[in-house]
């Protein structure tokens, strides 16, 4: 059962579920409301902000229904990670801007309810744990294209016929030879080109759409490719890519490497009288 983290707090205090929902009673002497009421929404904030998750599920539920739950699932464990890699002062932040609402709260009602804090009395909070899941949203539809554009390169290059067995491939001059060291490609990437300004990013593409249209049964990357294209490579082309690090020509010698692989939870008190 989940507890509030109370610190150097004295009361009596009782905890029990039911009917799926967690509870927990203080029974505070009204002679110490003044001095308990901080610690106890210290407590309140601290542990919603430890059990964030809990949060960021329910608001998924609410907000993003059109996402199946494998897709929410990828979605809560991207957003809890872009969380994660924020300063532990955000995290401090969001505990004190908490602590002070839910002081002011409680001073006044005997109920808390943590669904109802976060929905209404934390609306700089809730927005901003949407904000995040909203990047992470982004994080996953672009992660999905970026699946199915590989998917469709791999199938596409799997229904050419292979015009070579073997093609070297050099960076950073992104050239395509075969183990003649002739040059294989130069006409078809100026026509894939059309006219079109050459930059690095384009560069990569063109070297790309070249080797999918070449089918190569086996390509040799030489040199030090940027990790993203050298993995794009890798999973449009499983299995057919061997790196080593001479230029062509150099040596005979080559290392082969595998294809990649890619509560409600309600808190109550009273006061004793």
């Amino acid at each position: 059962m989940p507890k509030l983290p109370l610190h150097d707090f004295s009361v009596s205090w009782q905890s029990w579920h039911e009917q799926g929902m967690y509870w927990v009673l203080y029974d505070v002497p009204e002679n110490q409301i003044t001095e308990w009421l901080y610690p106890l929404a210290r407590a309140i904030a601290e542990f919603i902000e430890a059990n964030r998750e809990l949060w960021m599920r329910r608001l998924l539920r609410q907000q993003f229904d059109y996402l199946s739950s494998e897709e929410r699932l990828w979605v809560l464990g991207r957003a809890l990670q872009i969380l994660d890699n924020r300063e532990n002062t955000s995290q401090r932040r969001r505990v004190d801007l908490m602590a002070i609402s839910i002081m002011l709260f409680v001073a006044e009602h005997q109920t808390v309810i943590i669904e109802g804090i976060q929905d209404f009395l934390l609306p700089a909070i809730r927005d901003e744990m949407l904000a995040v899941l909203g990047e992470a949203v982004d994080d996953y539809f672009l992660e999905r294209e970026h699946r199915e554009y590989i998917r469709f390169l791999r199938q596409f290059s799997e229904r050419q016929m292979s015009i070579r067995a073997v093609v070297h491939v050099t960076y950073p001059d992104l050239r395509i030879t075969d183990e003649r060291g002739r040059s294989v490609a130069t006409g078809l990437i100026e026509q894939l080109q059309d006219g079109l300004p050459l930059d690095q990013d384009l560069a990569d593409e063109l070297l790309l759409s070249a080797l999918v249209l070449l089918a190569p049964g086996q390509i040799v990357l030489h040199g030090n490719f940027p990790h993203d294209l050298d993995h794009t490579i890798r999973d449009v082309f499983p299995g057919r890519v061997r790196c080593i690090s001479e230029l062509p020509g150099e040596s005979h010698r080559v290392e082969l490497t595998g294809p990649a692989d890619s509560y409600k939870v309600k808190v109550l008190y009273k006061q004793s009288r």
